[in-house]
This record gives C-alpha cells, sequence and structure tokens, in this order.
C-alpha cells in the first residue's frame, strides 16, 4: 500500500481476507488493507478521552510513525476558521461522495 495516499479499493477486494483461516503472500498483494485512525481513545492500558485532542493526535502520530510496518495510517488534519467553514468542507464531502 506504500505512501497512504492511495485510493481505497472496493470492500468487494477484502473479501479473500475474510474468508480464509490463512493468508497467502498473494492473497496479501491482491488485497492490501490498513487502519485509518481518527483518533488515539486508550493506550497502554489507559484512557486518554480526558485529553486534550492535540495530545491525542501526537500519540497517535507517534504511534503510527513507531510500527515497522506500513498498517496504521493516521488521518490528515482538516483545518478551518470556524464552524461554519467545517460544516460548508462535510457538505461538500457528502456532495462528491454522491458522483
Amino acid at each position: 500500500m506504500g505512501t497512504g495516499r492511495e485510493a481505497p479499493l472496493p470492500f468487494a477486494r477484502l473479501q479473500p481476507r475474510i474468508t480464509r483461516k490463512s493468508l497467502t503472500k498473494k492473497v496479501l498483494a491482491d488485497s492490501p488493507a490498513a487502519l485509518l485512525a481518527y483518533d488515539l481513545l486508550e493506550a497502554h492500558g489507559r484512557d486518554l478521552r480526558t485529553e486534550a485532542l492535540h495530545e491525542r493526535r501526537a500519540k497517535l502520530d507517534a504511534l503510527a510513525a513507531s510500527l515497522a510496518v506500513d498498517v496504521l495510517r493516521v488521518s490528515p488534519l482538516v483545518g478551518a476558521p470556524d464552524w461554519q467553514a467545517l460544516g460548508m468542507l462535510r457538505d461538500e464531502s457528502r456532495a462528491a461522495s454522491k458522483d
């Protein structure tokens, strides 16, 4: 899956992974999978939900960077000056997904 910039594959491509007890190199290559994380709510048995979002995000970034394999990806940050601008981004995203 490389850099994490590739578009998601159709869900049907994941099916061969789900239905097998053991995965061959071919199945892994043909049906790559990764986890896209948006937040880190618990780490090392500790609840992080009371920590500030920027602190949780820093811990999530560090966790993803510490892994030797590219299976945990961190969502891109979306910035906006206010709630109205974020609402417009959400609406644009929903409209684009209908195309």
